[in-house]
Formats: structure tokens, sequence, C-alpha cells
């Protein structure tokens, strides 16, 4: 490995963790960038859309990370913009956080704006609501929401954290695209959504009040750190530039207060789809619309809508699973 080669840690993607002030604040910060670049690639996602789909999985990242093992986060975003819905989910583990996502319309877009930003808002819409559903390992699951307020994600998970689980958050999330696809060119009807170029930069800041320790200056502290995050400028750029989420926490907090950083958590795209569960979805159809299925085809194909991934079933083995399925009483 020459000088002039990324090591792996410098390439992955990952989440700390840290208190601020006397714990009263928890911050939290990620690097996303090959997790939404995934996302792009297995979507074919237009440049906006993969801003917007990266900044709703960077988000479900940092709120997957406020979590313990083996519970899982789902952030829905439904603003009637032309992208239609967005949904990730994000489970942690031991070994890190997965996360997924989609969107109704990953071709959708929308003209940029000055200096070339991306119409976020434009492409999500903020007629509706953003909702969040937790499953912590009990027998009911936690779904809050709240309205959206701009359609640009940060800002609307900002709104959420505050209004519906009652904790004044500060949040930021950016997705930088660069440079075009291997093998594709610009102007073609057939790769206009890919010829958008790789995700360059991708993360995200989160700062919050902890639980059960409100004081009565917090809405000041969150204030000051919005603005710090403001001067920070775009997060995207600065990870594209070479920013840690170490760097990211810290900087979150300059001249208010000191960062503890406490833990380090791998993330990526993962997907928890599989032929197993692509035949339990084909098991729902029936006996007999299976039999039809396989009558009129000579293959079917199951696709996820989180991955993109597709199974294909030859008719012999429809039919199979067909033969299978108990005979009803």
């Amino acid at each position: 490995m020459d000088d002039k080669t990324p090591k792996v840690q410098e390439m992955s993607d990952y989440i700390v963790t840290g208190t601020a002030l006397g714990g009263r604040f928890r911050v939290l910060s990620v690097r996303s960038t090959m997790l939404v670049e995934e996302a792009r690639r297995r979507h074919n996602c237009s440049a906006t859309a993969t801003a917007a789909l990266g900044r709703v999985m960077t988000g479900a990242v940092l709120m997957a990370a406020t979590m313990e093992g083996n519970q899982s986060v789902t952030i829905k975003v439904l603003g009637g913009g032309p992208c239609g819905g967005i949904i990730s989910d994000a489970y942690r583990t031991e070994e890190g956080i997965g996360v997924r996502g989609y969107m109704g319309d990953p071709t959708a877009d929308l003209p940029a704006g000055p200096q070339g930003k991306l119409d976020v808002g434009g492409l999500v819409g903020k007629d509706g609501f953003i909702y969040v559903t937790k499953d912590v390992g009990l027998k009911d699951f936690y779904t809050g929401s709240s309205q959206l307020q701009s359609g640009e994600i940060g800002i609307d998970l900002a709104y959420y954290f505050t209004v519906s689980e009652q904790l004044p958050s500060a949040v930021s999330l950016g997705v930088r695209l660069g440079g075009t696809p291997r093998g594709a060119k610009r102007g073609s009807s057939k790769s206009r959504a890919t010829a958008t170029g790789w995700v360059t930069g991708a993360g995200g800041v989160l700062v919050q009040v902890m639980p059960g320790l409100k004081s009565g200056d917090d809405d000041e502290v969150v204030g000051a750190v919005s603005e710090n995050v403001n001067k920070m400028g775009s997060v995207s750029l600065m990870i594209q530039d070479g920013a840690t989420p170490e760097d990211l926490a810290h900087e979150a907090f300059k001249g208010i207060g000191d960062v503890t950083l406490m833990s380090t958590i791998p993330a990526r795209f993962a997907c928890r789809c599989s032929r197993e569960r692509a035949i339990s979805t084909l098991v729902t159809l029936g006996r007999e619309d299976l039999r039809k299925l396989a009558s009129e085809r000579d293959q079917t194909e199951v696709r996820c809508h989180f991955c993109n991934e597709v199974y294909v079933f030859p008719k012999d083995e429809i039919l199979t699973i067909a033969d299978d399925i108990p005979k009803e009483p």
C-alpha cells in the first residue's frame, strides 16, 4: 500500500458518540459516504434523489446510534413531492449499524438552485409528515410523528425530536456528488439517471439534550450549537475534504464546551432480505395463484424495495413452493 492509498479505516463509514457540558448533551456524528453511494448505485438515483435518500438514511443511522443493540428505527417521510415517499430503517447490533432505504421514484429530479444547490426540499415536499417507528424489543413499537417544516430532512428531524420526543436538538445532514460514473455518458436518455456522479461526501451531526437532564439554558445551548453547525457550512463538503466524524463533533461545540468522545460504531448499507424471505412473500399468494403464475411464465422475480435485489424463481420451483403450502381444511 503506497502513501496515496487511503487506509480502510479512513474510507469506511462510522459514527462517533460522545457527551458535552458535563453529560447534559449527547453528540453524535457520522460519515455515511459509502453507504449512501451504495444506495445511489442500487436504486439508480438521480442527483437530487440521492441527496434526499442519503439524508434520510444518515438520519436513521444517527438515530439508531442512540439505541441499544438489537433495536431498530424506521423513518418514513411523506412530503407530497415528486420523489414520492422515502423510507429508511437502521438496525443496531454488536457489530455496528446496518441501514437501508428506498423512495417512490428514485429517478425524479429538479433543477439545481444557485451555486448548484440541490433542491431536496422541492423534491421531497413539505405538505406532509415525518414518521418515526422504534422497535426496542417490547411487545409494542413506539411511533411518533411531526409535520414537515421544509422537506430538507435535517430541519425536519430537529423539529421532530423537539416536539415529538421533547428533546431540543440540532441536526445537520448532507450529501455531495461529483464526477461521472464509469461508462455513463451525460445527455444519453438511457443513462440520464445514472450520469449524476458518485457520492463524494455524506454525513451528519446530531446534538440533543440527554433525557432526564434538562436545564434552564438548554435552548440557548442548542441555539449556539446550531449556529456553530451553520458556520461549519456544508457537512458533506467537510467530509469530502477529509474531515472525520470526530472533527465534526468537536466543531459543533467549538467555543461552547469540551466534547468527550465515548464510542465508535461502524455503519454500512445492509439489507435483511433473503431468498427465504422472498419465498415467504410468494407463499402469501396461496397455492392456486402460484400454480397460475407458473402456468403463465417460465420464471418469477421477487424484487426487494429496500436494496433492489432480485430473486428469480423458475416455474418448477414455484410449483414446489405451491405444493408445500398446506391445503385449507
